[in-house]
């Protein structure tokens, strides 16, 4: 708020609208309040990571992704704390979320498939993040109708759904918690595709959903 004011007021301070001495003036003083919005918004956002954990910090596609220098290495960094704070959201007791096994999972799967759609690469990327597995320990599921193994399939599903979505830099941890929250509303779907292995039937709910986040 403070650094969104100042630009509104630094836009009428310039050297055409004030004589120079107080355009100078005006200027430093803007500076500082320019100043002093960034830190604003830098202890906000270290708050928020204190709070809620660490964020995911990149808005590639996954259709993309394989394009990338060092693909797999990329994708398990996205992943890991978007996976943590999708379990999070879903209150999700006792998961540990495996770097290894997601940089494992994409690279023995999307590497082969970098001409489909990005939704059939989701679908099956998420069998084998599911079989990896790239979600670990004893899960317990808040939700009482999901066990703990099919919380994991919605949980994945969830992470690669944001992966599909276009979405802004400063809107990531929003996005993620969109696609959770729409997630848990088809869940059932998720979790019916995923034990049977329909990758049509998956591939089709990402790519009627990836928009919607």
């Amino acid at each position: 708020m403070v650094k969104r004011g100042g630009e509104a007021l630094r836009s009428r301070a310039t050297a055409d609208r004030l004589p120079k001495p107080a355009a100078d003036i005006a200027n430093a003083v803007l500076d500082e309040m320019m100043g002093l919005g960034h830190r604003v918004n830098a202890q906000v956002s270290v708050l928020a990571k204190s709070m809620i954990g660490t964020e995911p910090d990149s808005d590639i596609m996954l259709e993309d992704l394989s394009a990338t220098e060092a693909p797999a290495n990329l994708f398990a960094a996205t992943l890991y704390p978007a996976m943590k704070l999708a379990t999070a959201r879903m209150s999700l007791t006792g998961a540990f979320v495996s770097e290894a096994a997601a940089r494992k999972a994409f690279a023995e799967t999307v590497t082969s498939q970098k001409h489909v759609s990005g939704a059939h690469m989701a679908a099956t990327l998420t069998f084998a993040l599911i079989d990896a597995p790239v979600l670990q320990g004893h899960i317990t599921s808040a939700n009482a109708l999901l066990s703990g193994d099919e919380a994991k399939a919605v949980a994945i599903f969830a992470v690669l759904l944001w992966l599909q979505s276009p979405r802004e830099e400063a809107d990531q941890e929003m996005a993620l918690m969109s696609a959770v929250d729409l997630s848990g509303i088809f869940a059932k779907q998720i979790v019916t595709a995923c034990g049977t292995r329909d990758a049509a039937a998956l591939a089709l709910l990402y790519a009627k959903y990836a928009d919607n986040v």
